[in-house]
């Protein structure tokens, strides 16, 4: 998996994609710290954050940038995650492409240029992944609704600004790069650890009148996680004997087995974006704009596993360790031949490529006595995922005996009796020996926006009206996914397969199938396979188009059409009432229609019979926003608000599996809702500012959201060919409260003598909590809710040289794993350092060390922290970067 870019970009010396501290780290829980980092610079951009946030008209966040390329990390998701009450949850390979804001993962709105965006993932999240830093120059978080606001942001709405030419005075030619190693990959063999990334952006005004921005950026990373031991599946006894001799039968919890994995491969990945802006005169001003970006990921997993302790007799366990009534060790001894899959090997070849594409042409024009905009815009993401996987069996084995601690933070298993490293105790048996998977995701929204603003001045009194704001948007949507692949080939020659026509080569395998021997922390060594051989030696993929294999490719199918059409009006306004005030009143409407046409399977042998549904609700959202200037350094700041979030689009489909209960006189099964309405609350937020000198802020802000309802596990009541139906899935349960406090303190000691007088500190906290629960089977609330998140940052800055040395904290929070498990994952602090040197306005160098303590993520089941359930390890990542304006 190499790549002929990465010398070429070490050759390059394109170095480092962060400038000055703002690159300071790649992995995925890092700071804002970066861009509080001064060189004048940075310091400009800070103070720049702080005016948009100060002069707002709702409560915001902001991030503001003074150069190109200035903004940190791989995506823009790596900058946000600084901001108070935003937190950033890194996927399998490391990276952040989902955030939580004010506690939620999937309530908020994600936009570019103002306009919304689509998504390839299973939610109207965005991946944030696929929006490089280096073309973004302000980014914004409003934390408070007005009409004006495009409806759909129920915990926030994150709008990025892209670069435009006439926001620059000059032509410019920037070069970014940066190369890194990725410490975590050195025990990987499918991971390569080199890594390097640059860009090129060129700014011209060509004319008075004419201008443009042309960008790329390219990327070539690792991937890469360490074979860590991890516990899974934990659950009471299953053979009902009383191992704990407390006199109760089947209490005793403990883990179904270990699992030991390595994963490896490369992330590939590529920006262009493109923007003309045309002053046509005084009174009309054109801009389009159009971004492209791609990303993939090619890799390899081994994992071996270690399981069926639940499947033996009492007789079978000794030297047991009891904490309550959780097996935290013991010795077990067990026949894998008796024991299916007692030691297994399964091997997977991944691709998974996602690409979007998002722009729009905007004109605005400056009459007499209105301002009118209108945007026409196109958003697009789409995922291509392919999944092949083998399995293979250890049968030739005699007795095995495990020993295993499975508490805490580092469990261990030590396995005797066979040598599980010799390839001649395998052999390619089992009820799923190879599989495959091939799906693709496509969203598409077309969206047409008009907005008119009228100059008002009416006043009465010490009251004013001061604008009025009307407008309406449209758009059609399409979400899909195409299953193209979804099967497991029974080409088996285990005596139980239903398929063992006796064709298969059962014998044992031997070293030529080996393509090394992998180590892994606490566990004992393991095979790591030849893909390729293993594949050939079961014969290959094949497919079988039986109806249950072409059924399930169907129901795993669906598509969802939505349109929807919004009006507002919004009357802005100032005066005085014991202190100055200025604020807005509104009110937004919106009309949405959903289609979903799908497929039903009934279990009975036929083809899967087409089906559609759909649904259709109005809302009306008032809105209003105060700020009181209490003196000419404190802002208070009062929000109301009723908001919307619509379902998830992939919740909506109408695709279902289902069965005839003849005792019950129904069909029962599983499937999407397709009648699923929007979340609505009613949103108050409370924000104190105080700005007593420039690079110095405090700001204590509190929210609480009351929600209606919310989109939760539920069985429905529906109907199938006329016949009742209940069906598992989604639907509109209890709502609650989402509410919390934040606090931030930004502080430059400018007034210090030198060389104090280049120090700087930044810091803020959250805390959010809840009563939403989504899951009668989840008793901890909302996925994705950390209830305290924490940033913090130290730096030096002088006349050349800049140092800086930040934390990440976000406490525990749920997740969801592939198999719908409720999983919890531990906190964490992130700690990133780097140094600077600044030769001169035009180029700068920095070194960085990101996850500088090496922090794994863990995740743990049952809400018993001891429960380990998974642990991944991703190592520190070491760079050198360069930041150079031609």
């Amino acid at each position: 998996m190499k790549n002929a870019f990465k010398p070429a970009a070490l050759a390059m010396a394109v170095a480092a994609v962060i400038s000055a501290s703002s690159q300071t780290y790649a992995s995925g829980d890092e700071v804002l710290l970066e861009e509080i980092i001064v060189t004048a610079k940075l310091k400009k951009s800070l103070v720049n954050s702080v005016e948009q946030k100060r002069f707002a008209d709702t409560v915001i966040e902001a991030i503001s940038m003074e150069d190109i390329g200035v903004l940190p990390g791989k995506s823009i998701a790596e900058s946000l995650i600084a901001l108070p009450g935003v937190a950033g949850a890194r996927n399998d390979d490391g990276s952040i492409s989902k955030l939580s804001i004010r506690g939620a993962q999937d309530l908020a709105l994600s936009t570019l240029n103002g306009r919304e965006l689509v998504s390839g993932s299973a939610s109207r999240t965005v991946n944030f992944g696929l929006y490089p830093s280096t073309v973004v120059s302000q980014a914004q978080v409003h934390k408070s609704s007005k009409a004006s606001l495009i409806e759909g942001g129920l915990s926030g709405v994150v709008n990025m600004d892209t670069l435009k030419p006439f926001d620059f005075e000059e032509t410019r030619v920037v070069i970014t790069g940066q190369a890194s190693d990725a410490q975590g990959a050195d025990d990987v063999p499918m991971a390569d650890a080199e890594g390097a990334r640059g860009s090129l952006t060129y700014i011209d005004q060509l004319s008075d009148s004419l201008g443009v921005v042309a960008s790329l950026s390219y990327a070539n990373e690792p991937v890469a996680r360490e074979g860590s031991l991890s516990p899974f599946s934990w659950g009471t006894y299953g053979p009902g004997q009383d191992l704990d001799g407390d006199g109760e039968i089947g209490d005793e919890h403990l883990p179904w087995g270990f699992i030991a994995r390595h994963q490896g491969g490369e992330e590939e990945r590529m920006g262009v974006f493109f923007d003309v802006q045309w002053i046509a005169s005084d009174n009309v001003e054109t801009n389009f704009d159009i971004l492209y970006s791609d990303k993939s990921i090619e890799g390899e997993a081994q994992h071996t596993q270690y399981g069926g302790f639940m499947w033996n007799s009492a007789e079978r366990f000794s030297n047991l360790d009891f904490v309550g009534d959780d097996l935290a060790a013991a010795t077990i001894d067990l026949n894998p031949w008796a024991v299916p899959n007692a030691v297994a090997a399964n091997g997977q070849e991944y691709s998974i490529d996602e690409e979007v594409v998002a722009g729009g042409y905007n004109i605005k024009w400056n009459l007499e006595q209105w301002t009118l905009v209108g945007d026409l815009s196109y958003s697009k993401a789409e995922q291509h995922y392919t999944w092949n996987s083998f399995n293979l069996n250890m049968d030739q084995a005699s007795e095995l005996v495990f020993d295993y601690q499975a508490y805490g933070d580092s469990p261990s298993l030590a396995v005797s009796g066979s040598d599980i490293t010799d390839p001649t105790l395998w052999s390619p048996t089992g009820w799923f020996t190879l599989g495959v998977s091939e799906g693709i995701t496509d969203d598409e929204m077309i969206a047409l926006r008009l907005d008119g603003e009228h100059h008002l001045d009416m006043e009465f009194g010490n009251f004013q009206l001061k604008t009025l704001k009307v407008g309406t948007r449209y758009y059609d949507r399409e979400k899909s996914l195409d299953v193209i692949s979804s099967e497991a080939s029974y080409v088996s020659g285990h005596p139980f397969s239903p398929n063992n026509d006796g064709s298969l080569d059962v014998s044992p395998l031997d070293s030529s199938y080996v393509a090394g021997i992998m180590s892994a922390d606490n566990a004992p060594d393991m095979i790591m396979w030849d893909f390729d051989r293993i594949v050939d030696r079961l014969g290959g993929y094949r497919r079988v188009d039986s109806v249950a294999n072409l059924n399930r490719e169907r129901t795993a199918s669906w598509e969802v059409q939505e349109d929807s059409l919004s009006f507002y009006v919004q009357l802005d306004f100032s005066g005085e009432w014991f202190f100055p005030y200025s604020g807005n009143i509104g009110l937004r409407y919106i009309d949405t229609d959903s289609q979903s046409p799908g497929w039903v399977d009934f279990s009975d042998g036929n083809p899967a019979v087409a089906t559609s549904a759909g649904n259709s609700y109005t809302e009306v959202l008032p809105s209003l926003n105060l700020s009181f200037d209490l003196t000419d350094e404190q802002v208070l700041r009062l929000g109301w608000a009723k908001v919307l979030n619509r379902p998830n689009i992939d919740d909506m489909r109408s695709s279902s599996a289902v069965f005839y209960n003849s005792l019950a006189d129904r069909y029962e099964g599983s499937g999407g809702n397709p009648e699923l309405d929007p979340t609505i609350a009613e949103q108050a937020s409370l924000s104190y500012e105080w700005y007593p000198q420039e690079g110095t802020s405090l700001v204590l802000a509190a929210h609480y959201s009351d929600l209606e309802s919310f989109v939760a596990e539920f069985t429905r009541q529906t109907t199938f060919n006329g016949q009742a139906a209940q069906v598992a899935g989604v639907g509109n349960g209890e709502g609650g409260y989402i509410r919390g406090l934040e606090v931030t303190l930004l502080k430059s000691f400018d007034q210090l003598p030198a060389p104090f007088n280049g120090l700087g500190v930044s810091a803020n906290y959250s805390y959010t909590e809840t009563n939403v629960d989504p899951s009668p089977d989840d008793p901890f609330g909302l996925i994705g809710l950390s209830r305290d998140v924490a940033n913090a940052s130290v730096w030096w800055a002088g006349e050349h040289l800049e140092a800086r040395l930040g934390a990440d904290y976000r406490s525990e929070y749920e997740d969801i794993d592939g198999f719908g498990n409720f999983l919890t994952v531990n906190d964490v602090t992130i700690v990133s350092t780097s140094v600077a040197y600044n030769f001169n306005k035009d180029l700068r160098v920095n070194l960085f060390v990101n996850n500088l303590t090496d922090e794994e993520r863990n995740k743990y089941t049952g809400g018993v922290p001891q429960r380990t359930e998974s642990i991944m390890n991703f190592g520190r990542i070491i760079g050198l970067g360069v930041h150079y304006n031609l």
